[in-house]
């Protein structure tokens, strides 16, 4: 009799002790949404909260909105495409929406995770570009969720797992001189520039034309005070005004500098922006002298000395 209560005694101790470990377990079991799921929420949160009214593109948790429809040719993914681009995070945790600092010149098949050159662009753009905005000329707005832009790791300053408002202008262009030109322009009078273009693209505008009547060929020895910025406003490279630099012209000094220079007088000054093809021509020799592929260089330079 007392081993049964005994046996008796141990099952229902064992019993009540599974019965307490359940329901501590589903008390404390959570369940976590995806990041599917989480990017959803933020997006209708976003798009309510700023009024947007949007269309998803095939289920994709992508929204788009055209802004402006393109009357230029149409486009696929073999062509391509000159844009620039404006995007910031829907939480408000990054912004880049200075149009000149983001360029694309190249395939709208490469506009991807990674294009030609190892840059990153969310794939789902050029699908939305091809068969909804579809011709060039137009403009297109874009909610990206986070897993199909840059996931959990994000990509330079954009962080880890930040849904995109994205706006893409896509201009009427066919070659990057036509992409150069029309940048200038519109800067040109975003800043009421009075700019004079020459035979070669060149643009400028003379601040004080000098003196004097020597001719500069490319055996003659400059000294000059300059600064390189792009359209953007950041100075990529620049003299001190103690320490002007001094060279002569044809030793590797690219061509656009060179006529720039030219057309002021010894202790004139001149602003002058040059299409890429006056530059470094390529992306790749601009980015092996540490300059922006693909971007306006804007000098504005002092003629001090000549020799």
């Amino acid at each position: 009799m007392f081993k049964k209560i005994k046996m008796r005694t141990r099952f229902t101790f064992y019993t009540c002790l599974a019965a307490v470990l359940s329901i501590c377990f589903s008390s404390c079991k959570k369940e976590y949404a995806s990041i599917e799921e989480e990017d959803a929420a933020n997006i209708e949160q976003y798009l309510k909260t700023s009024g947007l009214t949007m269309q998803q593109y095939n289920n994709t948790g992508v929204y788009y909105s055209v802004l402006t429809q393109g009357s230029g040719t149409s486009v696929d993914f073999s062509d391509m495409i000159y844009a620039t681009y404006t995007l910031k995070s829907i939480d408000g945790k990054f912004k880049s929406s200075n149009e000149y600092s983001n360029l694309y010149a190249d395939f709208l098949g490469y506009l991807g995770p990674n294009d030609a050159r190892g840059q990153q662009y969310p794939e789902t753009i050029r699908d939305i570009v091809r068969d909804v905005l579809k011709n060039k000329g137009g403009s297109i707005r874009f909610i990206i969720p986070s897993h199909k832009a840059f996931g959990r790791s994000g990509k330079g300053d954009i962080p880890g797992n930040a849904s995109l408002d994205f706006t893409l202008n896509l201009f009427d262009v066919d070659s990057q001189g036509q992409f150069d030109e029309a940048l200038i322009k519109k800067f040109a009078a975003q800043n009421s520039l009075s700019l004079v273009k020459d035979s070669t693209g060149l643009y400028y505008q003379i601040l004080s034309p000098g003196t004097g009547d020597f001719v500069l060929t490319d055996t003659t020895e400059v000294t000059v005070n300059y600064k390189l910025r792009y359209l953007d406003g950041y100075v990529q490279d620049a003299t001190k005004a103690d320490k002007p630099a001094k060279f002569v012209l044809r030793e590797g000094i690219i061509s656009g500098f060179r006529r720039g220079v030219s057309l002021v007088k010894k202790g004139g000054k001149i602003r002058f922006f040059l299409p890429f093809s006056l530059g470094y021509e390529t992306p790749e020799a601009a980015i092996e002298n540490r300059v922006r592929p693909n971007h306006v260089l804007d000098y504005e330079v002092e003629l001090i000395d000549v020799k």
